[in-house]
């Protein structure tokens, strides 16, 4: 792995000098005074700048393609003291996450000034060569610098090379990590007990960051901001949740084959297996024969990772000991049949009995939005009932939903139902 780790920055050197020229400059020795070397670069969504200053007898020249470890470097340097063709300093920006590649490296924090960002360091030592990485974490979309050098010449060489990188500036056209934390304290209407960057959407060009605090319960809740690229800091209305035990009941009128998928989550647990998709023949009385195993099923069942607009601006605030009624008379009052509702229960209530308090709600058009279902042919009843709790120590009083009469059915129905417990 390691061997390869190696060779793959190898040949992204290679390709990036065979793309920048492979003239090499008259030999100069080095000398400790440092000039300027910036490069201002534009695309059609932004502007921005990376500059170094450089010893004398260093050289950059441009990159404006190339990739690293497969991600697109969108424009950057490479470095080389003419001194020594050996080695080659990258310092690029690329249009992936911020973190580094590979695995068995070593990790060190490095200061490079407060206007740096936070730096991370990675190296490893591939017989004869030390290679090196360095990522600037708070910078998007991610700037690096990578070299490879030989081990003999590091005392002598790496020094050197880790003061130039320490002068880089590295500007893009959006706030700085720092500069959205203090956004949201500036706009966030309350007491907190914490603000922390989440991550960084690239294509977006915006910060995610949670805050932390404690609500009238006494529980610690986290609501989630967005700050764009002008350094506006808003509530984000999607956050992060667990869809847990959807299951999918499907009833034709007459035996039929049925397609269903599912999109826009990320799918961690599907019975039957998923396979892009599910094929099945249905029965009225909703047996299912799947169509990959030959085998027979009363649903289809799936839990996965998605955004979701959840909150408890609306619910209902019940006893730990009253759940299973509630759950019982709600769920019937919504349109599911004792056997589904039963189900539903016998998965949800050994979590909620038992605690002191539970707030409980349930998410209609933006669960709908969030989970889409693809299903061929097309029901004519659909029902998704999809909860929503969190565990109090305390009694909480929230307005209560108004929620929708039982679904009446009608021809091909599909119900569903699944739930998730915030926390945190």
């Amino acid at each position: 792995m390691k061997k390869w780790f190696f060779i793959i920055i190898a040949v992204l050197m290679v390709i990036t000098l065979t793309a920048c020229g492979t003239e090499q400059p008259t030999a100069v020795s080095p000398n400790p005074q440092l000039s300027y070397h910036g490069v201002r670069f534009s695309t059609d969504a932004d502007a921005s700048t990376i500059s170094v200053l450089l010893p004398d007898g260093w050289e950059s020249k441009t990159i404006t393609e190339g990739d690293s470890f497969g991600v697109p470097i969108l424009h950057g340097m490479i470095l080389s003291p003419s001194v020594n063709p050996d080695i080659r300093v990258i310092l690029a920006c690329c249009n992936g996450i911020p973190g580094l590649c590979g695995t068995g490296k070593t990790f060190e924090d490095l200061d490079f000034g407060e206007t740096a960002g936070r730096v991370i360091k990675s190296t490893e030592i591939i017989g004869e060569t030390r290679s090196v990485r360095i990522t600037w974490e708070d910078k998007p979309p991610l700037y690096y610098a990578e070299y490879s050098i030989p081990e003999s010449d590091a005392a002598e060489w790496e020094p050197l090379i880790l003061e130039i990188l320490s002068t880089a500036q590295l500007a893009e056209g959006t706030v700085l990590q720092p500069q959205a934390v203090q956004a949201v304290k500036d706009a966030y209407d309350g007491d907190y007990e914490s603000i922390y960057v989440n991550y960084f959407d690239h294509e977006c060009g915006t910060w995610h960051l949670l805050v932390d605090y404690i609500n009238g319960a006494n529980v610690l809740r986290s609501d989630s901001w967005i700050v764009s690229s002008d350094g506006k800091a808003e509530p984000d209305p999607l956050s992060e949740i667990a869809y847990a035990k959807p299951v999918i009941y499907l009833y034709p009128e007459t035996t039929t084959d049925i397609t269903v998928k599912l999109s826009k989550v990320n799918l961690t647990c599907t019975y039957p297996a998923y396979n892009d998709g599910w094929s099945v023949t249905a029965s009225p009385d909703g047996t299912l024969y799947n169509h990959a195993d030959g085998r027979e099923y009363s649903y289809l069942f799936w839990e996965g990772d998605g955004m979701l607009n959840a909150d408890f601006s609306e619910g209902f605030c019940i006893k730990g000991e009253d759940t299973a009624a509630f759950l019982q008379e709600t769920l019937a009052a919504l349109g599911l049949t004792p056997r589904e509702y039963n189900e539903f229960i016998v998965w949800w209530l050994p979590q909620m009995q038992n605690n002191a308090w539970n707030l409980i709600n349930f998410v209609w058009e933006e669960y709908d939005t969030a989970a889409p279902l693809d299903i061929t042919p097309a029901p004519d009843t659909l029902l998704r009932v999809f909860m929503v709790w969190q565990a109090s120590e305390n009694f909480v009083e929230i307005p209560a939903p108004n929620l929708p009469a039982a679904t009446e059915r009608n021809g091909f129905t599909v119900i569903e139902w699944g739930g998730t417990e915030i926390t945190g």
